[in-house]
């Protein structure tokens, strides 16, 4: 006989205390351009920035007022300047590593923020960029495979896009919908910090952990029972 073991999935997150409430609505933004897409943390094997580059030269091509700003570092941070340089992508803002204080400098003038994944990776990283975006009220543009769990965060919170990295036209498509759409921009964004204190903080997740706990203590005593009734 096959024996289901039951599975429980408590979702990574970051301390509500370090990200308190937003004020006003939502992440009130400046729509006067550059409309700016933000890109921070790893920029490790896992993602993929080849199409992100392509979009950048696109949006370039057609005069669109839209910058992508680039923070942290990995593995591929290299090469992605080397593209840049080369490629002339004035419209990349490559800052590399920046301090707490700068990020958060950064993250208050963006208008979303990107994450990446590369199609073979769905099922083996799960970006936790996702997190700190959602707690500041940033809507997602995600670029990668279906049913990660940045595709399924998106689709149960509609707090952004989530396109897939081999429609590069889509992608340009939606960046330019979104410059130009404030009202999208900021239901996102509530949206975006509500999934963040529902699902995605310590105040909502370690009580799952205290859950979970209690479940499997209750089974063990009654499992315990039952082998000395027997």
């Amino acid at each position: 006989n096959v024996r289901h073991i039951p599975i429980s999935i408590i979702p990574n997150w970051e301390s509500l205390a370090e990200f308190p409430s937003l004020k006003g609505d939502g992440m009130a933004k400046t729509f006067l351009p550059p409309f700016t897409l933000l890109y921070s943390g790893n920029m490790g094997h896992g993602h993929c920035f080849e199409a992100l580059l392509l979009a950048a030269r696109r949006l370039l091509e057609k005069g669109s007022p839209i910058e992508i700003v680039m923070t942290g570092d990995g593995v591929q941070s290299f090469g992605i300047q080397q593209r840049i340089n080369e490629e002339r992508l004035t419209n990349i803002n490559f800052k590399g590593y920046v301090t707490t204080e700068e990020l958060q400098e950064i993250r208050a003038y963006s208008h979303c923020a990107f994450i990446s994944l590369k199609d073979d990776m769905l099922g083996c990283m799960s970006p936790s960029k996702l997190h700190a975006s959602m707690a500041v009220g940033l809507p997602v543009v995600y670029l990668g495979p279906p049913g990660s769990s940045v595709d399924l965060a998106i689709k149960k919170f509609e707090c952004g896009e989530s396109l897939r990295s081999s429609d590069i036209d889509h992608f340009v498509d939606r960046l330019e919908v979104l410059s130009t759409s404030p009202d999208l921009i900021k239901q996102y964004s509530r949206n975006a910090r509500n999934a963040f204190e529902k699902s995605y903080c310590d105040r909502s997740n370690l009580s799952l952990f205290d859950a979970l706990l209690d479940d499997s203590r209750g089974d063990m005593c009654a499992r315990t029972a039952h082998n000395r009734a027997a």
